[in-house]
């Protein structure tokens, strides 16, 4: 596989993977997409920094309790999936990721205390997934840019439930007072996305 310069997607999920290869990953230089889902992995590779067409890394369900703080910012992927680990908190270089938009962090540990204020504030992430854990709306809303934050519908139904807020239908949405627009320029009426602003 290390000679594999031109691979631009792998699946790897559903492996029992304990761990990958750094040296093998960091080889893949091409590599767009990345899933190592459903695995065994207790650890981020950190060898992920160095690939710099990565759009779409996927680690969810695995056996994650912690990312690395140093070089974290250096992540080059478009969206990141985290979701169903073990992840108590979050370091605040994830922030710093400059090309990261779309973050699920659905079915961890996480409390209000653990999860960084900048990711709001600060960071260029626009679909914030965090249903099933520990963190009420309510307080998630005294956060410095959470009215910044967009979270995504499909049809009127929310694809990642944020907080447990279930909006399913654009009527419902407009009755709690939030923004909403097609973002395909065309409504269709099985696949219409829309925006929504919860402010």
């Amino acid at each position: 596989m290390a000679n594999m310069k031109k691979l631009e997607t792998l699946h790897l999920q559903c492996n029992l993977l304990s761990s990958v290869s750094d040296s093998t990953l960091a080889s893949l230089t091409a590599l767009k997409t990345l899933d190592l889902s459903h695995n065994n992995l207790r650890s981020f590779p950190t060898s992920l920094y160095t690939l710099k067409h990565l759009d779409y890394l996927n680690v969810s369900h695995n056996k994650l309790h912690s990312l690395p703080e140093d070089n974290l910012q250096c992540l080059n992927a478009l969206e990141l999936n985290l979701s169903s680990n073990s992840l108590p908190c979050l370091p605040a270089a994830l922030s710093m990721c400059k090309r990261l938009k779309v973050l699920r962090l659905e079915e961890n540990c996480l409390e209000l205390t653990g999860f960084p204020q900048e990711i709001l504030a600060d960071s260029k992430v626009s679909l914030l997934c965090l249903d099933g854990n520990l963190i009420q709306q309510r307080e998630l809303q005294q956060v410095p840019g959470y009215a910044q934050v967009w979270y995504g519908v499909w049809c009127g139904v929310c694809v990642c439930v944020c907080l447990s807020v279930y909006l399913r239908t654009a009527k419902k949405v407009e009755k709690v007072g939030v923004y909403h627009q097609c973002l395909a320029g065309a409504c269709c009426e099985q696949t219409r996305p829309l925006k929504i602003l919860l402010g």
